[in-house]
């Protein structure tokens, strides 16, 4: 693995980068839907705690989705470390990954 392309390593940190903003959108939108909710409710005077309350399990609720969808991409990402370090493209060692996946990655390195 230490032979492995830098953009892999670019392309695991900007893709943490965007799952936390991920996080950060479903909050933001979970809690300005609870702003409308409570708009509508105007007999709700302490609406600061339970609003705090939603923003806290919709950060829940994204974080556990969003950890599992980030686990996947590492791992393919670790499997395209690891084809692009055993394979060399020959015909007898070809390598096995998705060509998309590929000249996406490549277009990075470059």
């Amino acid at each position: 693995m230490q032979k492995s392309p830098p953009s892999v390593a670019v392309l695991k940190s900007s893709g943490v980068f965007l799952i936390f903003l991920g996080k950060v959108f479903v909050v933001c939108f979970t809690v300005f839907g609870g702003l409308m909710a409570f708009n509508y409710h105007r007999e709700l005077h302490v609406w600061v705690i339970p609003l705090l309350l939603v923003a806290f399990f919709a950060y829940l609720v994204a974080h556990s989705f969003l950890s599992l969808f980030e686990t996947v991409v590492h791992s393919l990402l670790m499997c395209y470390a690891i084809d692009m370090e055993t394979n060399d493209g020959s015909s007898e060692k070809p390598y096995f990954m998705d060509q998309d996946l590929m000249v996406s990655v490549l277009d990075l390195h470059v």
